[in-house]
């Protein structure tokens, strides 16, 4: 197996990150859902979550659980060592390539994803 420099391994979750990125904007653009990215730069880290398209964010509304989400750090600590931080950038990658296949199983479905919404309790 190919060992990648650390570097090569960030250029890789930067580059998942950036293709996660432009699969948001298209579900949003769409409508298919609302998809909400946020990247920490100050963290070297992002994460999104997918609510359903009619998600409303106010009061008197209970929020719907989400479709799916992830929180990805896009560095690595610097104590691990080289093992280590391989064996962490294949989990992440992992979980950002099974990431990336759903919301291109959101694009191609290409309708809207609603739930039925409720009314807080008071």
């Amino acid at each position: 197996m190919l060992t990648l420099t650390e570097e090569e391994m960030i250029e890789n979750l930067h580059l998942a990150a950036e293709e996660v990125l432009l699969q948001c904007m298209v579900l949003n653009r769409r409508g298919i859902v609302q998809a909400h990215l946020n990247i920490h730069g100050h963290t070297h880290s992002t994460d999104i979550r997918i609510m359903p398209a009619n998600t409303e964010w106010s009061d008197g509304v209970e929020l719907p659980d989400r479709l799916a989400d992830i929180d990805i750090r896009l560095t690595f600590w610097d104590w691990l060592n080289q093992k280590e931080m391989n064996e962490e950038y294949l989990a992440r990658m992992a979980r950002l390539e099974q990431f990336i296949r759903y919301l291109d199983h959101l694009i191609a479905l290409n309708k809207p994803i609603e739930v039925e919404l409720k009314e807080t309790a008071e």
